[in-house]
């Protein structure tokens, strides 16, 4: 005799087809359960057929609409396939069922901090914050808004939060210390970099970082053993230190190269485009720098001497900065 249980023991098994089964045979003697119809539509999603499923989550909520669980199904389906209007929709409307659930709001934050909406996420992260505020990650994705709108001092503060929640946080205190270091308390950096690397020596770029933060503070101790120790990870395809770092700690142009195949090893670039005739070459310059700060300064005269009648200009801006220097770079790329 089939029974939920048996169905949850081949869920749990991952035997998802003979645990379509069992449901579809208890939904044949009650179509209307509407807690049976949004566990066929999660093993439906675990079966990959997203749509099948998004059918039944609806249909269960059709039969009971103050049933919260399959609205935050379908929310989160769709935030999955990086849809992220259908996903709002309805985390928004799984918000006004079930106000009191800290990781809707949670995620509402999310998706708004991927669609770069920064000042609408930083609202729905307070409110998650208010809900539970022993949840690391809101902490963590506030900082990162935080340092997206450049409020350095705030990003601090929700850095701290996470290794208070998380002490052996590695990547809190990557980021933390590089946080540091953008406000120009290298000291901090430097120590925090330190705690970072005990907690884990392996962890990407870390290595880097800590030389890269000394050698701005002329603390020179085992400058030659870090310098060879870098060298070495390099040789052993680690992913150690970044390339524009590693202009300052190598003079080998073998490994310079070598490090910066590595850096972007995991990158996605397309190869398999069709070339065409273009009477200009188009040149891309990409950079999260179009703005007050030494990258631009350099560059700027640069991109007012190129000949537009030979070279199409094109700017890839990855940051959300905005002011007087990164609107003149930005007259530069028309």
């Amino acid at each position: 005799m089939t029974s939920i249980q048996n169905i949850l023991e081949d869920f749990k098994a991952k035997n998802f087809n003979q645990a379509l089964i069992g449901i579809d045979k208890l939904l044949a003697k009650n179509p209307n359960h509407e807690k049976n119809i949004n566990f066929k539509g999660i093993i439906l999603n675990n079966l990959n057929q997203t749509n099948e499923a998004r059918k039944c989550w609806l249909e269960a909520f059709q039969i009971n609409n103050l049933y919260v669980e399959p609205v935050y199904n379908l929310a989160e389906s769709f935030l999955i396939k990086k849809d992220y209007n259908e996903a709002i929709k309805y985390f928004i409307k799984a918000s006004k069922l079930q106000s009191k659930n800290f990781l809707i709001y949670f995620k509402l934050g999310f998706i708004l901090m991927e669609k770069r909406n920064l000042d609408e996420a930083i609202k729905y992260f307070k409110k998650s914050l208010t809900l539970n505020n022993k949840f690391s990650d809101t902490y963590f994705n506030l900082a990162v808004v935080y340092n997206l709108l450049n409020k350095k001092e705030k990003s601090i503060l929700c850095f701290q939060s996470v290794i208070k929640l998380n002490p052996n946080d590695v990547e809190a205190y990557y980021n933390l210390a590089i946080s540091y270091r953008e406000t120009g308390d290298l000291q901090m950096a430097e120590k925090v970099f330190e705690i970072a690397l005990k907690i884990n020596p392996n962890y990407p770029y870390l290595k880097g970082q800590l030389r890269f933060t000394k050698n701005h503070l002329c603390n020179w101790d085992n400058f030659s053993e870090d310098k060879a120790q870098i060298e070495d990870n390099i040789k052993e395809n680690k992913k150690v230190i970044r390339p524009w770092q590693s202009l300052t700690m190598l003079d080998s142009a073998e490994l310079l190269l070598k490090n910066s195949l590595l850096f972007n090893k995991e990158k996605n670039f397309r190869s398999n485009f069709a070339l065409h005739e273009n009477k200009k070459i188009i040149l891309g310059y990409f950079s999260p720098d179009f703005c007050d700060h030494a990258v631009s300064n350099q560059l700027k005269k640069k991109l007012e001497l190129h000949n537009r009648k030979k070279f199409e200009i094109i700017g890839f801006y990855f940051n959300t900065k905005k002011d007087k220097q990164h609107n003149e770079i930005k007259k530069l790329f028309r």
